[in-house]
């Protein structure tokens, strides 16, 4: 179990977000209660993956389960859940290379309409691309 408010990852040198087995990834980039006590940039990115390295894929996998609030930003990475893995509100946003999510895997992609005034926001050019 891991869990943590107001925390960024930044995962360089082909570092990789790898939860499976039954654990738990509880993170959450800002406070959603007072999203203020993190006033930085960064306030609201909660995984970052190097844009320089190389590719990398990153998987939640294995009856994982994680609560995650903020941004996964894998620009050049793929990111993928499967086999009853899942992640979940109350904020998340993904972009990366590619996203998979096969047998049993869910994500629930957006952001709850209920969050404070004050929340970070992010906006991006949106491009979806389904693939069989």
């Amino acid at each position: 179990v891991i869990t943590g408010v107001g925390v960024s990852f930044y995962l360089m040198n082909g570092a990789k977000l790898d939860v499976a087995g039954g654990a738990e990834l509880d993170v959450q980039a800002y406070d959603p209660a007072n999203p203020s006590t993190r006033p930085d940039p960064f306030a609201g990115i909660l995984f970052f993956a190097d844009r320089t390295g190389s590719s990398v894929s990153h998987s939640l996998s294995g009856n994982s389960d994680s609560d995650t609030n903020g941004v996964v930003y894998f620009p050049n990475d793929q990111l993928t859940y499967t086999g009853n893995s899942g992640s979940s509100y109350p904020c998340i946003k993904v972009i990366a290379s590619q996203l998979e999510v096969t047998g049993s895997g869910t994500v629930t992609i957006g952001c709850d309409p209920s969050l404070p005034t004050g929340a970070p926001s992010f906006e991006s050019a949106l491009r979806v691309k389904l693939v069989e």
